[in-house]
This record gives structure tokens, sequence and C-alpha cells, in this order.
């Protein structure tokens, strides 16, 4: 996921790929916080970008 979520270019992908990586890391907890940051991060980077 941290590397493919610097391909998503909208929120609406970004916010489908981190639902399915947030689903299958429920139980690992270590990586979900990991791909969590990367998925905040990113979003923030989203938003400052004028659509």
């Amino acid at each position: 996921f941290t590397d493919a979520a610097m391909n998503y270019n909208t929120i609406s992908d970004l916010d489908k790929a981190y639902k399915y990586v947030a689903k299958n890391l429920a139980n690992d907890d270590e990586r979900l916080s990991k791909a969590t940051d990367v998925y905040t991060i990113r979003r923030d980077e989203l938003n400052k970008i004028p659509m």
C-alpha cells in the first residue's frame, strides 16, 4: 500500500484502496498503523492540490 498510495490521484481512489487494505490488515496492528499513516499523509497531499 505504501508504494501504491503515491499512484492514487484522487481521494476517492485512495479511500477505496485504504478500505481494502484496512480490512485485510485488521488483525495486524503494526502494519495497519503504518498503512493508516501513509493514507493520512497522501490524503493531506491530495487535499492541497487545487481541483
